[in-house]
């Protein structure tokens, strides 16, 4: 990594030394009993950024082997008391199945198809902004981080059925992925009525709704598993 300079490189060293051994919380003062760096310098160079997704990537490419991948999102529900923590909201926390106040971090992995394993690549927290959904943050850290897909052969991106939104899907279409997901289980789905029209009648657009069990998305093609 050319743009790490020598300070950076060995502050990120010590970090990752100090995160294999440190007991409880990652604060700058619990870090700081664990390592012969300040509270200050933790601050410090916590306030640069570092490109963690590179990282992980030049990391996976040299301690594994080259197998077929597929990159997969999904969210984290992280618990958190008190009040001043930034990014504190109400998210779905899917070990209890309801939403909870807490912490959310947004992660994409590589999955490895052979070694059947998932890869951290690019983890995120989710900050609620103004004039933007959820839905469009998680879109725009996939559209960031898509090149590094394609460059590694990586085309297809799974999902859950919480992503299969228009806000979504179009922008990870747009920056070159397949999306690979399911919608939900309630979905309406209907297809516009291409038969003759009667005039007399009064005018159909729509067929009549059909009963899914699954249908599962790759890009803008649906399969359809009829409920039997």
């Amino acid at each position: 990594m050319s743009n790490v300079n020598k300070p950076q490189r060995t502050f990120i060293a010590a970090l990752l030394a100090t995160l294999i051994v440190f007991q409880g919380k990652a604060t700058y003062r619990n870090m700081n009993r664990y390592s012969g760096m300040s509270e200050k310098r933790f601050s410090r160079w916590y306030s640069r950024s570092f490109d963690f997704a590179l990282f992980n990537r030049r990391i996976i490419a040299h301690a594994l082997p080259e197998n077929d991948r597929i990159a997969a999102i999904d969210a984290s529900f992280i618990s958190k008391s008190g009040k001043l923590t930034e990014g504190l909201g109400w998210f779905y926390n899917g070990s209890v199945g309801q939403s909870q106040h807490g912490l959310e971090a947004s992660l994409i992995s590589l999955i490895d198809l052979k070694l059947n394993t998932a890869f951290a690549l690019d983890v995120r927290q989710t900050l609620d902004q103004n004039h933007k959904t959820r839905v469009e943050a998680y879109a725009e850290q996939v559209v960031e981080i898509a090149p590094e897909l394609q460059e590694q052969g990586i085309l297809y991106l799974v999902g859950d059925a919480y992503y299969s939104k228009e806000k979504f899907v179009s922008p990870v279409v747009k920056a070159g992925l397949k999306l690979v997901g399911k919608l939900r289980t309630d979905a309406d789905l209907q297809w516009f009525y291409e038969g003759n029209i009667v005039e007399l009648d009064a005018p159909k657009s729509l067929m009549e709704r059909s009963v899914l069990k699954r249908i599962y998305i790759v890009l803008s093609t649906l399969v359809v598993y009829k409920k039997v």
